[in-house]
C-alpha cells in the first residue's frame, strides 16, 4: 500500500514537471510552485535550489521522496493534487485559483507573528476606536462577503460586540481546522482589504496577485 501510494506522487510530481518544466533539461520556478501552493512557502521552503534560485527535476524528485519518506505522505499528496489544480487555472489565465488547501492541524496555537497581524487587523476595523468591533464595522470590513454571517461566528458571547480574544479565537479554531498556511492566507486578504500595509517581498505580491479573487472574502471561506 505504501508502494502504491508514493507511486501515486511520484506520478503528481512528474504530471507538475511536464507542467512547468517540459524538458528534461529545464528547471522548475519555485517562484511559480510557490503562486500555485496559494502565495505562501509552506513545505515549498525545504526545496533546494541553485544560484538562480530555481529548482533542478532532480531535486523537485528527491523533495517528494523526502517527503514521503519522513512519514508526510498523506501532506504531500495533498499538495501535488493543490499544485496540478491550481497550475492549470495559472496556465488557462484563470484568475479564480483556489485557496491554500486546508491541512487540519487540532493542536495548532497562535504564534506571535499571527497575533500580531491579527491585532493590526482588528485596530483597523475597529474604526471608531472603541476597543470592540460592532457589527457595522465587520460589515464594512467583509466586503462583498456574509458580514452578519461571520460577525454571529464572531460574538461568541452574544452581546453584539466583539472584542480582541473573541476575534482572536475566531482566528485560532481557522488554524486548527484548516492549518497555517490557510490563516495567513485569510489574515493577508483581509488586511489588504482594510488597507492596512505589511512589509513583503516583490515576489510574494506577485504570487498573492496571481491567487486573489472576490471569493476570499466570502463567507464559504469561512465555514469551518
Amino acid at each position: 500500500m505504501r508502494n502504491a501510494a508514493c507511486n501515486s506522487e511520484a506520478s503528481k510530481a512528474a504530471m507538475v514537471t511536464k507542467m512547468i518544466a517540459p524538458s528534461p533539461s529545464d528547471t522548475i520556478s519555485k517562484d511559480l510552485l510557490v503562486a500555485a501552493h496559494g502565495g505562501n512557502e509552506g513545505i515549498l521552503a525545504d526545496l533546494e535550489t541553485n544560484a538562480a534560485g530555481e529548482v533542478t527535476q532532480k531535486a523537485w524528485r528527491r523533495f517528494v521522496a523526502h517527503q514521503h519518506a519522513s512519514d508526510n505522505g498523506g501532506l504531500i499528496n495533498q499538495i501535488l493534487e493543490h499544485l496540478l489544480s491550481n497550475l492549470v487555472s495559472i496556465f488557462k489565465g484563470d484568475k479564480d485559483i483556489t485557496i491554500p488547501a486546508a491541512y487540519p492541524d487540532p493542536d495548532a496555537e497562535l504564534t506571535e507573528a499571527e497575533l500580531e497581524l491579527i491585532q493590526s487587523l482588528y485596530t483597523a476595523v475597529d474604526v471608531d476606536g472603541s476597543g470592540e468591533l460592532e457589527k457595522q464595522e465587520v460589515l464594512d470590513a467583509v466586503a462583498g462577503g456574509d458580514g452578519s454571517g461571520l460577525f454571529t461566528m464572531l460574538d461568541k458571547d452574544g452581546n453584539n460586540q466583539i472584542d480582541l480574544p473573541e476575534f482572536e479565537g475566531f482566528f485560532l479554531e481557522v488554524k486548527k481546522a484548516k492549518g497555517a498556511e490557510y490563516t495567513q492566507f485569510l489574515l493577508e486578504q483581509f488586511l489588504e482589504n482594510n488597507g492596512v500595509q505589511k512589509e513583503a517581498d516583490e515576489e510574494k505580491n506577485e504570487a498573492l496577485k496571481l491567487m486573489k479573487t472576490a471569493k476570499v472574502l466570502s463567507y464559504d471561506v469561512f465555514l469551518i
